[in-house]
């Protein structure tokens, strides 16, 4: 019932609601299962006002005293997402570890982690962790403004404060003119990552859909890696995906020259990964109604491949990102999750269709695995994209 009450409320899309579901979402009871927590916290991206935003702050460093891995951060910068500008000045705050409030219930975490893992919590520190999430905030929030602010944070001695900040850039709602420095940001976090967190850095690179990072993409793809070749087939899945008709020559080149397997190369299988892809490259080059028609292929890499050149030709335009919605309750779940950013991409003004997309996508198929895998991207690009103007 009280399941039931919390979403009726949130239904209701009234921010008379929230002081309600903030009570409930910032209550310390232990009658009350944090999962209680999380719901009113999420109903709240529905029904958020200015004055919300404040507890929504808290919200983002809230966890359950009697399990600290439970938190319920995600939610929060959903709720935060939809609240719009309201909420940039407040992150800047908790960015700058200014916002007193969030860091006395960050260092309560801390504490609690520390009671029970004594050794992983001697990693965490205060400002790290503030400083990623209203990273990560005020990536989703999407404002560009944000920049210069992330731009300092990307320079930061701590490794996980600049890797929010440089994943966070990718992103916000950049002008052309922002994705050079952002590109050059995300290359310097790159040489100075470890090898697991550069897979990480190569999707950011993948996601942004900017053909200026082409050529330290392919870079990577042909360079020496004994310790983690994942980094190389990584890379080089990131450019055939972006790469129009004469970029992929050169991919074609690389893998030609790849040694076999016999002889410690990779040729078979970088020919299996992203000869589709290159293929559909060749035929279609920049052309959008021959990518738009590549979303109704048969093969999973091909509709990949069509939503990201849709990405990188077709941002604002009115056809692809219909024919890109149409696409979004697509069985395949790593299809989806391509189409889900590169709607973001292309509604660079929302799209009322894609958020009712996102939403019936939801009600179909919530607490099934199809849905758990994307949720976070889905539910996140449908508070993006429905604040957008």
């Amino acid at each position: 019932m009280r399941k039931a009450f919390i979403e009726a409320l949130g239904s209701l899309e009234d921010p008379r609601a929230n002081p309600t579901l903030l009570s409930v979402a910032l209550a310390e009871d232990d009658a009350q299962n944090f999962l209680f927590n999380r719901l009113a916290t999420q109903q709240l991206s529905k029904t958020v006002d200015d004055a919300a935003v404040p507890s929504l702050i808290k919200a983002l460093f809230f966890f359950d005293k009697n399990n600290p891995r439970m938190r319920m951060n995600d939610v929060a910068a959903e709720a935060l997402v939809a609240a719009g500008d309201a909420a940039y000045k407040p992150l800047l705050s908790v960015l700058s570890g200014e916002h007193k409030e969030a860091k006395k219930i960050v260092q309560e975490y801390i504490a609690a982690i520390k009671a029970r893992d004594p050794g992983i919590a001697d990693e965490l520190t205060a400002m790290g962790i503030m400083a990623a999430e209203a990273s990560y905030a005020l990536g989703e929030l999407g404002d560009r403004k944000a920049i210069s602010a992330l731009m300092k944070e990307a320079s930061s001695s701590e490794e996980g404060r600049r890797i929010a900040a440089v994943t966070a850039m990718v992103r916000l709602n950049r002008n052309e003119t922002d994705n050079v420095a952002v590109a050059k940001a995300l290359q310097e976090a790159y040489e100075r990552a470890d090898k697991p967190t550069r897979l990480q850095l190569l999707a950011a690179m993948q996601h942004m859909v900017f053909p200026g990072l082409l050529p330290f993409l392919l870079n990577q793809a042909q360079a020496d890696e004994n310790e983690m070749p994942q980094i190389r087939s990584v890379a080089l899945g990131a450019y055939s995906l972006l790469a129009n008709k004469l970029e992929a020559q050169a991919a074609k080149q690389l893998i030609a020259s790849e040694p076999g397997s016999k002889d410690g190369g990779f040729q078979k299988s970088f020919e299996q990964q992203n000869s589709e892809a290159l293929a559909a490259a060749s035929e279609c080059d920049d052309k959008l109604q021959c990518w738009i028609s590549k979303l109704e292929a048969k093969e999973p890499h091909v509709i990949s491949k069509a939503a990201y050149m849709l990405g990188r030709y077709a941002k604002g335009h009115t056809k692809a990102l219909k024919a890109l919605v149409a696409k979004i309750k697509h069985p395949n779940t790593e299809v989806r999750a391509d189409i889900l950013y590169m709607v973001d991409t292309v509604a660079v003004n929302g799209s009322p269709e894609a958020v009712n997309a996102i939403m019936q996508l939801k009600e179909a198929e919530q607490g099934r695995a199809s849905w758990n895998q994307i949720r976070s991207l889905a539910e996140l690009t449908q508070v993006r994209l429905a604040s957008r103007k």
